[in-house]
């Protein structure tokens, strides 16, 4: 089922002409270097049954929900996750993020347990070692967002935290973005981090992680909800970071 979608092709879900003129979809910032965009709120990404949820970018990159996560449908949908056995599993694929010039994670979520490296999103090729890891997460026991890269060998390349606590029980935006110069992070919109990095995500086939479980960390599980799901092979500049939030803010009211 991965690379369909619903019956349209990746060549006319790249296209648009699946879309109605009200859909979030068409308004994405950078839409052409958007890599992977899960939307629980939207069926055209999940219809609230079966184990497949549709990558809504042109990649297509359809991915496999794992011990069943709680969908809450609707407009403002999320997947719930239990912190121990689920999560979302993305097709492996080598993401272009050397020659896209460098990286973004976006998510719409709300951590209710603040375990030391809750990850929203984290890739590696790595099932011990943080190779190659690729991570927006919580930042060990800090109350506070990192967006994080390691080298091969699991060192760390760079690492952009926050200055202000996550917010718990409640929905928010969270990102973290690499431009070939600097990682930021942000919330609801807002900077609140940076920090020098000069060394893009090399290509890899990150095949270990995915949403709301990094396979490479001791402390590999997030609890909580998560309703949308966006990477980008660029960093995205803060206007187009305010664009993604306001996109969303309506629909989960951050």
């Amino acid at each position: 089922m991965a690379g369909r979608y619903r019956g349209y092709s990746p060549r006319t879900r790249a296209a648009g002409g699946m879309f109605g003129a009200g859909d979030a979809v068409k308004n994405l910032p950078s839409f052409s270097a958007c890599y992977w965009h899960l939307d629980a709120g939207e069926i055209k990404s999940y219809s609230g049954s079966g184990t497949v949820v549709y990558d809504m970018s042109r990649a297509a990159l359809d991915s496999n929900l794992i011990a069943t996560p709680t969908h809450t449908s609707g407009s403002a949908g999320y997947f719930s996750f239990d912190g121990s056995t689920q999560w979302i599993d993305p097709v492996a694929s080598t993401a272009p993020y050397a020659t896209g010039g460098g990286a973004t994670f976006f998510v719409v979520a709300d951590m209710t347990d603040a375990g030391s490296y809750a990850p929203f999103i984290a890739l590696s090729i790595g099932a011990t070692s943080d190779n190659r890891l690729l991570a927006l997460r919580r930042d060990n026991t800090n109350n506070e967002i990192e967006f994080v890269s390691k080298s091969i060998s699991g060192t760390t390349e760079w690492s952009a935290t926050s200055t202000s606590g996550l917010t718990y029980g409640s929905m928010a935006s969270y990102a973290g973005t690499m431009d070939g110069a600097n990682a930021k992070v942000y919330m609801n919109g807002v900077e609140t981090g940076t920090t020098a990095a000069t060394t893009v995500p090399g290509n890899a086939n990150r095949d270990e992680g995915g949403l709301a479980y990094d396979n490479a960390s001791t402390d590999r599980w997030f609890t909580g909800d998560i309703a949308v799901a966006i990477i980008y092979n660029k960093g995205l500049t803060a206007e187009e970071i305010l664009q993604l939030h306001n996109i969303f803010a309506p629909r989960y009211s951050l």
